[in-house]
């Protein structure tokens, strides 16, 4: 503490600077962690709790009180030292959005994602000018803004300000709706990509034009086209020289976690020069940083690496300085008449008329859906933080006065708080009622496996699994399409929103990269096709689900066994306790349970107990008794035993009845059945099994969804792996009622359907290679 400011000698400790900068930074985290606590049982971003926070703490609310403001926020150097802290803070958070800007999206979606970005930025800005023209005549900027602003440089930051798109938070936004992966997501995350870079532009001009005039000159004269044209050198040096350069020096220099921590040192010095230099050209620091951030390599994650260092530091204390000092300078008193009020929802109306209408408008001529249109309209109106950064901006450089710059911070509050809502109510709820459509039939012969991979061991078992019931003649295995579902868990940080942006691997961090190709790895020495999908998801029952469903639900959905209560990818997976069904605990966790309630799929639990590959001899043990349940797991085990490696012991309660089964499919080796008469096979599965030099590959066993009795025992005595076949579920969708699961299904007391649905005919899509096999849709 400075000397002579002490609590012993009676002395302010709020006049020490150091104590004052602690106080304003506890206030401020504090209370903008509880707002955005509340906050978030509506599913609003940080950025409306930060911004509400300032408006609290500044002269709107609580210091209006000079005792508070007075001490706490006073004026002068204590504002200017929290003022250039946030700023410090703001680089580096600028840095991280250009480190979120992924080409690979861009160059997916480049010809919708253009025509949607540069509609959307291009009406706004016409629009934003005729409003500038309004304010303009109407604002008295004389009171409290030191000079009356340049018509024309107030007309074009106007629209640069109308027609901005928070990309970050739009990111966040979809991925808390689970819309990241979503026709509208994908389209308008690229249209937002697009525009982001466009406006930072736009803004760069803006800024050199607004500094010239600040200095004195008025008018864009030769030191503003000298800023222009540094600013275009800066660039195409940046994305030559500087990217090509960062690439280099990372592929040839960074072999160990060591070199990657001197490669961030380098990378975090470089986004420091890059401010500096867009600094003092004329143009906003944080623009260099953003570019920085576009150019750092994407090799082995490492952009993902660097935000991961950074991230917390910045989001948890950095970030909401700048935007609580953003609320700071909101005084809601200054709008006290009746024109200030009724311009500030004239701002929000032309806003919001010139965004949405503009996108929606364009995502309609690349020929969206009226409703998919106008979703995209509502997300790209996000304003949120990008749109403070640029209201700030223009405060600091008098464009705007207080006024104007508290009526555009309520539009960018209003247009953020609006969008979660609004496109629930437009498409999130549309969406998920689709889920009651039936299915349409799939064409006649094709068989889809889903693998949901939640670590490398599980993955490596349903890869072997999954081969064993593909078929191994090429031709055949054309009709079957397999592939491995990823999730990441996401929360707060931005780093974890990385992960779905893009299905290349080489872009992964080091650990995921790793597991990924070790899966990828096990797929190509079985001979099974690999289809990384990656998912970034808070709920993986439901994006399994959800998957599933938009994909025409597989025929079978093969999931991993464990009991750890977290599989390694972090997401909770696995439960021992809870209800499933009847008067039984739940053997199986949340994740298996949930898709076992949600999934009209056949689904097969695969526990692994050191599980060989099999492209050696193996012999299946399968137990048939004849109930309806185990139909599916019979087409599971016919699909195995076409195999030449692969033989079947049949333990049936009628083995003519089930030789019958098989015996007129002319693609199956009759001799690779054993098949054994059993008064109980399901008991002697468990005696045989159980024994540990029993020399079964796999037990297959057909249980229905609602008994956890049976798998529990299996589980627990058997000392062979399991596949656990459980079947399609009729109750999903009364357009299955010829599954095997149907009559099995009526006591459960989850996703019970009207027992009044329409009775009609309903056309089977039976398995060509098992035509007398109950169909697995």
């Amino acid at each position: 503490m400075a000397e002579g400011v002490s609590i012993a000698t009676g002395l302010n400790p709020l006049t020490d600077p150091v104590c004052l900068f602690i106080v304003q930074l506890l206030l401020i985290v504090v209370v903008s962690r509880l707002l955005g606590y509340l906050l978030n049982f509506v599913k609003q971003p940080p950025v409306i709790s930060e911004v509400i926070t300032g408006i609290l703490l500044g002269p709107s609310v609580l210091s209006r009180s000079p005792a508070f403001g007075g001490n706490v926020f006073p004026a002068g150097t204590a504002i200017t030292t929290l003022n250039v802290i946030a700023n410090i803070g703001l680089i580096f958070f600028m840095f991280m959005i250009g480190l979120e800007v992924d080409a690979s999206i861009l160059k997916k979606n480049l010809k919708a994602s253009m025509i949607i970005s540069l509609s959307s930025i291009i009406l706004p800005f016409a629009m934003g000018i005729g409003l500038a023209a309004t304010l303009y005549q109407f604002m008295p900027f004389h009171k409290d803004s030191p000079t009356t602003p340049n018509f024309g440089l107030f007309c074009v930051f106007v629209g640069v300000a109308i027609s901005i798109t928070a990309f970050p938070v739009l990111a966040r936004i979809l991925n808390e709706r689970n819309l990241m992966g979503s026709r509208v997501g994908v389209s308008s995350l690229a249209a937002a990509s697009v525009d982001d870079v466009i406006a930072w532009i736009l803004l760069a001009v803006v800024v050199s034009w607004g500094n010239n005039i600040k200095s004195g000159t008025d008018g864009v004269n030769l030191s503003a086209l000298w800023t222009f044209l540094m600013l275009i050198g800066f660039l195409l040096f940046m994305g030559t020289v500087g990217r090509f350069g960062m690439d280099f020096i990372y592929k040839f220099f960074v072999k160990t976690e060591a070199q990657k921590h001197n490669m961030l040192v380098v990378i975090l010095i470089c986004t420091l020069v890059s401010a500096f230099f867009t600094q003092v050209i004329g143009v906003h620091s944080i623009f260099g940083a953003f570019v920085m951030g576009i150019i750092t390599p994407r090799i082995d994650g490492f952009h993902i690496h660097v935000t991961e260092r950074i991230e917390d530091f910045i989001t948890i204390i950095m970030l909401p300085l700048y935007f609580t000092y953003s609320g700071l300078r909101t005084d809601l008193s200054s709008i006290d008449s009746g024109p200030a009020g009724g311009l500030t929802i004239f701002i929000i109306f032309i806003a919001c008329l010139g965004k949405i209408g503009g996108a929606t408008l364009a995502s309609r001529f690349t020929k969206k859906s009226w409703r998919e249109s106008l979703t995209i309209g509502f997300l790209m109106n996000t304003k949120g933080l990008v749109e403070l950064i640029v209201l700030n901006i223009g405060l600091d450089i008098h464009v705007l006065d207080k006024t104007t710059f508290t009526m555009f911070v309520i539009m960018a509050l209003v247009t953020t708080f609006m969008t979660t809502p609004i496109v629930h109510f437009i498409w999130t709820r549309w969406e998920s009622k689709q889920n009651a459509i039936p299915m349409e039939q799939r064409v006649k012969g094709r068989f889809n496996i889903l693998l949901y991979i939640s670590n490398t061991r599980v993955g490596s078992a349903l890869t072997n699994i999954a081969a064993a019931i593909t078929p191994s003649d090429q031709e055949d295995k054309k009709k079957y399409r397999v592939r491995s579902l990823f999730l990441h868990p996401i929360s707060d940080r931005p780093s974890s929103y990385f992960y779905s942006t893009s299905n290349n691997i080489k872009n992964l961090p080091t650990a995921k990269r790793e597991a990924v190709e070790a899966i990828q790895a096990d797929c190509e020495q079985v001979g099974l096709p690999f289809k990384p999908i990656f998912i970034n998801s808070t709920d993986a029952a439901q994006d399994i689900s959800s998957l599933a469903k938009k994909n025409q639900w597989p025929d079978i959905i093969l999931l991993g066994y464990t009991r750890s209560e977290t599989s390694n990818d972090g997401i909770t997976s696995l439960s021992q306790s809870g209800s499933f069904g009847g008067e039984g605990q739940a053997f199986y966790g949340k994740v298996i349970v949930k898709v076992l309630q949600s999934c009209k799929s056949c689904v097969g639990v695969v526990v692994d107990k050191g599980l060989e590959r099999f492209h050696r001899q193996h012999t299946i043990l399968f137990g048939f008794s004849g109930e309806i349940y185990e139909n599916d797991a019979l087409t599971v085990v016919i699909k195995m035993a076409r195999r030449n490696n692969i033989k079947v012991t049949v333990l049936a309660t009628n083995p003519d009845k089930f030789f019958e089964r098989i015996n007129n499919n002319p693609k199956i080796e009759k001799e690779n059945f054993t098949i054994v008469a059993s008064n109980d096979p399901y008991r002697e599965i468990l005696e045989k099994s159980s024994n540990p030099d029993a020399e079964y590959w796999c037990v297959v066993v057909g249980v229905p969804r609602e008994d956890a009795t049976k798998q529990e025992k299996l589980i627990n005595n058997t000392a062979v792996s399991l596949l656990l076949v459980h079947p399609s579920n009729t109750l999903l969708d009364p357009s299955l009622k010829s599954s095997s699961s149907y009559s099995n299904l009526n006591g459960l007391d989850y996703n019970k359907a009207d027992d009044n649905y329409d009775t009609g005919s309903n056309i089977k899509c039976i398995d060509e290679e098992d035509p007398n096999g109950i169909p697995m849709e």
